[in-house]
Order: structure tokens, then C-alpha cells, then sequence
């Protein structure tokens, strides 16, 4: 007997409480449910590549990390006497790592053969030689390449730069022609800054750059170091230098709008060594996820300027500031908006030149140190419930 499926919707069991209703109505769900399950496998895979993507991401920003650190791990990984992935080379025959390169770079294309011009014109005679890819170019290749290098793909690329620093201008601005493709910088102790004065914008609006290490570099002829790293809004980790600096006056804007930068930390080298230091000015405004900045090294009694100093900087929990002592202090703006800030201490200042809305915007509870002198002047700003320590 053949049977015929044609009209299933014909079909009525009443005794088993279906009905053609119930059945049309199972007709329809079931490749309904199916189509779900599709959709839940795509939002899984999806789900799983991108977490893949953040791990290997993750991986990759490490190995940056311990580059910061000169790894002599990775470095003893190097199958030849060349180093790729840290910031030395590695020597053979002692077995160490030692820099034989000025600085390196790493760059980030997105594109394939991408044209990136590599270094400021105002600085192209005082490249030695860079290599490039495992190629070495001397001066005069780059020249007729124009300082331009095409990357076939879209990568990490690593550049290291040999520079004569003999005839360094006192003034330094930015060194890269390219400063929107960089991720990373490290300056080894071969590049020296002894005759610098002036480090004016000199990382400045480089949008990409998360890790630069300045710890090499010598300030003991510094005076200025404004707006170096201002706007270098993915920034997360700053090596900065483990160098005395007597005559250094001002470091204003320093970090303003350095967006994804937590904690700065300044080095033991400068202890006591600081006090001309008066300009501070919107040093770190900006700085949405600052959450600390240890000055216990910086000390200084000169202080003038703190105008918008920690402006905006939202996440900012706790500020030590006892080392700073200061004369007629001009500090309008200076903690506006730290809306997390729980504890301050400014037990050194003196009474202020200026104060407008000074302290804007602080948590309902906290505490704060400061000497009876200035009490009366900061404490209209700060929240009642706040307790003097």
C-alpha cells in the first residue's frame, strides 16, 4: 500500500489531542527553532574569534612589555646574534644583551604596501644607518629612498635607528616624520641627551603609541619638558628617566590627554634634585584613567604654576603632594572634576595666589592633609563629610 504525505494538514487525531491546528502551528515552529540554533552557533564563533583575537592581542602587548624591560630571556631565545624581539641584541659570545642601536621603533600599517615616512627632515643628517626588516640602510640609501619605506604587509613593523647625537640641537621636537603609526619606542643609553635642554612636543599627538621608555636619557642640562607625550591618547606605560635634574623648571602639559594612561611613576634618580621645578601646569589634564602618580622622588620648593594640573582626571583616587613646597601658587582648576578622589595631601602648600574652583566636584567622603594656614581658603570647595587629618 503506498502512502501519500501530500496532505498532512488534512490530517485531525482527536483522540491524541492534536488537531490540524496544533499540527500547522509544530509545522511552523520547527525550522523556526532550527534557524535559532544557527544563529546561536554564529554568535558563538563569533564570540570565541574575537576572545582568540583579544588572547593573542594580549600576548603580543606582553612580549612589548618585557621589551620595555630588555628581557634577557628573549633575548637568549635569538637563534642568531640578532635579537627581534627585545630591545638589544644578543652577544654570542658573553651571553648578554647589550644595545648596539640608538633607539627602536615599532610601527603599525593596516594596509598592504604602505608608504610610511620614517624620520623628521629637520633630523635625516644625523641617521647613521637603520635597519629595516633584517636590512641594514646606510644614510645615503635612505636619502634616495627619501626616508620613505613601503611595507608589503599589513603588520608590526620593528625599525632600529643608529643617530649621531654629537650635534643634537638643544631644542628637540618630535623626531618622526610618521608619529600616528608608532606603538612603541625605547631609546637606549647610546642615544645621549646630556646637551639637551629643551624636549618641546616630542612624542606629541602620536594617537597610537602605548609604551615608551625614556629611562636612558640624561637631564642633568634639562630645563623644559613640556607637552612631550600630550594627546598620545593610548599610552599606558612610560619608562621615564633615572637621571638627576638640577636646572629642569618646567613640565607643564606633560601628559594632558594621555586617555588610557593609569599610574606614572617617577624615578628614583631625580630625588632632590628638582628644586627650580616650578611649572606644572595641566601636567596631567585630562587623564580620564589616572588612578595614581608617585611624586615621592620629586621633590621641590619652587612651585609657582599648578593651574588645571589634575583637571578632569575622573578616576584619581589618592594624591600625595607633601613634597612639594610652593610660593604664591597660582592653582585655578587644579583638581576640577576628580570625582574619585578619597584621599589628598597638600600639607606643604602655602596660601595661594590664585583658586578658582580649585576643588570641583570631589566625592562625598575623603580626607585630606593641609597646614591651618590655607584651611579657610579650600574649605568652601571641599565636601562637609570630608575628614581633616
Amino acid at each position: 500500500m503506498e502512502i501519500n504525505f501530500s496532505n498532512l494538514d488534512d490530517i485531525e487525531i482527536d483522540k491524541e489531542g492534536i488537531t490540524k491546528k496544533k499540527f500547522n502551528k509544530c509545522r511552523i515552529i520547527v525550522p523556526s527553532f532550527s534557524i535559532f540554533i544557527s544563529i546561536g552557533i554564529i554568535i558563538l564563533s563569533f564570540y570565541y574569534l574575537i576572545k582568540k583575537e583579544k588572547k593573542e592581542k594580549k600576548k603580543e602587548d606582553e612580549i612589548i612589555i618585557k621589551c620595555i624591560e630588555g628581557d634577557d630571556d628573549l633575548c637568549s631565545l635569538c637563534e642568531n646574534d640578532e635579537c627581534v624581539n627585545c630591545n638589544y641584541r644578543y652577544d654570542l659570545i658573553n651571553g648578554t644583551c647589550k644595545p648596539n642601536f640608538s633607539f627602536k621603533v615599532i610601527y603599525e600599517t593596516t594596509t598592504y604596501n604602505e608608504t610610511l615616512e620614517l624620520i623628521n627632515t629637520f633630523y635625516e643628517y644625523q641617521i647613521i644607518n637603520m635597519e629595516i626588516e633584517g636590512q641594514i640602510y646606510d644614510n645615503d640609501k635612505m636619502r634616495s629612498l627619501n626616508f620613505k619605506y613601503t611595507f608589503e604587509n599589513p603588520d608590526n613593523h620593528t625599525i632600529y635607528y643608529n643617530f649621531d647625537v654629537n650635534n643634537l640641537y638643544k631644542i628637540v621636537t618630535s623626531l618622526f616624520a610618521t608619529g600616528e603609526k608608532i606603538i612603541y619606542i625605547h631609546f637606549s643609553n647610546l642615544f645621549n641627551t646630556e646637551n639637551i635642554t629643551q624636549m618641546m612636543g616630542m612624542f606629541s599627538d602620536y594617537k597610537k603609541l602605548k609604551y615608551v621608555d625614556i629611562s636612558n636619557f640624561d637631564l642633568k642640562n634639562m630645563k623644559k619638558m613640556e607637552i612631550i607625550f600630550s594627546g598620545c591618547s593610548s599610552l599606558t606605560t612610560v619608562k621615564l628617566p633615572n637621571s638627576q635634574a638640577p636646572y629642569l623648571t618646567s613640565m607643564s602639559h606633560m601628559f594632558s590627554n594621555c586617555e588610557n594612561l593609569v599610574s606614572v611613576d617617577f624615578s628614583k634618580g631625580m630625588n632632590y634634585s628638582t628644586n627650580k621645578l616650578s611649572q606644572l601646569e595641566g601636567m596631567f589634564s585630562g587623564c580620564t584613567s589616572l588612578k595614581s602618580v608617585n611624586f615621592s622622588y620629586l621633590k621641590t620648593s619652587s612651585i609657582e604654576n599648578t593651574r588645571s594640573m589634575f583637571s578632569n582626571c575622573i578616576s584619581l583616587e589618592s594624591l600625595d603632594l607633601s613634597k612639594f613646597e610652593t610660593n604664591n601658587l597660582v592653582m585655578d582648576y587644579m583638581f576640577s572634576n576628580c570625582k574619585s578622589l578619597k584621599y589628598l595631601d597638600i600639607s606643604n602648600f602655602d596660601i595661594p595666589l590664585s583658586y578658582n574652583n580649585c576643588m570641583t566636584n570631589f566625592p562625598p567622603k575623603g580626607r585630606i592633609k593641609l597646614n591651618n594656614n590655607i584651611t579657610k581658603y579650600f574649605k568652601k570647595f571641599i565636601p562637609k563629610d570630608w575628614q581633616y587629618i
